[in-house]
């Protein structure tokens, strides 16, 4: 009787000893679990935060001129590859012939011109410097108040200085149109070297000028037909024509009021810098 109650006991302790430990184990399993599900989560979520950087740094290296970065060199890409040369320096020497209008028609002859152009581009767009004489003569004796005389048949010279500024209309590899305006100054004199002894009635006229000049390219030579033009240089035949008009009143206007439309031809040529 004895032996069995001991039995029982001891049975009882086991059964419960055994559903502790399963408990625990239970209790173990569920932190297992717990811990397992956190670093799953964990580890999901990082992936997806490296996924999602890398993405974005592939979006941006695939996009960065749209954020502005590097746009330096991509502008200084663009410039290399840019195959027109903007500036250049050019020019032309010739001989013209002006017809002067108004008052001053009627005492100074019309006059033949030997000068130079020169002339600075950039794009389409050029800043001209002239300078030219005018050889002429007078039709008729001038009188002064002051009792001095520019007589009849005397030496008329126009010294002739000016800036102009034109664009570009047409360029093609035979020729080139540029209009253009401008002022300058005219002085009138009868002496070319010397100072004349009525240089106080000989004006300094200031004008304006409208005009235009034409290059007809692709010079050649006669006897080869070599061209002289390569590239984007060449070298050419040059037409002009235009009006200059006074600025003001000048002094005397009854002697030097008028103006003057110009005709001439020149050779001169185009340097790409």
């Amino acid at each position: 009787m004895i032996f069995m109650q001991n039995a029982l006991s001891l049975s009882s302790s086991s059964f419960e000893m055994f559903n502790q430990t399963k408990h625990k184990i239970y209790k173990v399993d569920i932190v297992h679990n717990a811990l397992y599900s956190d670093v799953v989560c964990h580890a999901n979520i990082h992936l997806n935060m490296y996924l999602r950087l890398a993405l974005t740094l592939v979006l941006l290296v695939g996009n960065i001129n749209l954020f502005g970065f590097g746009q330096d060199s991509l502008a200084h890409s663009t410039k290399q590859a840019q195959p027109e040369r903007y500036k250049a320096l050019g020019g032309n020497i010739f001989l013209g012939y002006g017809h002067l209008k108004g008052n001053i028609s009627n005492y100074i002859s019309n006059p033949i011109f030997l000068g130079i152009n020169v002339d600075i581009l950039r794009g389409k767009m050029v800043f001209q410097i002239d300078d030219y004489i005018g050889f002429g003569k007078t039709i008729q004796t001038l009188s002064f108040p002051d009792d001095l005389e520019w007589s009849e048949n005397m030496p008329a010279l126009h010294f002739m200085l000016g800036g102009n500024f034109g664009y570009t209309i047409l360029n093609t590899e035979a020729i080139k149109i540029v209009p253009l305006s401008g002022i300058g100054i005219n002085l009138l004199t009868s002496s070319f070297l010397t100072s004349s002894d009525n240089s106080k009635n000989e004006p300094i006229l200031p004008y304006y000028k409208l005009g235009c000049y034409i290059d007809i390219k692709s010079l050649r030579l006669f006897k080869d037909h070599r061209s002289f033009n390569y590239d984007e240089d060449y070298t050419c035949i040059r037409l002009s024509f235009g009006i200059n008009s006074p600025i003001g009143t000048p002094k005397y206007e009854n002697y030097y009021d008028g103006n003057m439309v110009y005709f001439t031809i020149g050779m001169g040529g185009l340097g790409r810098q």
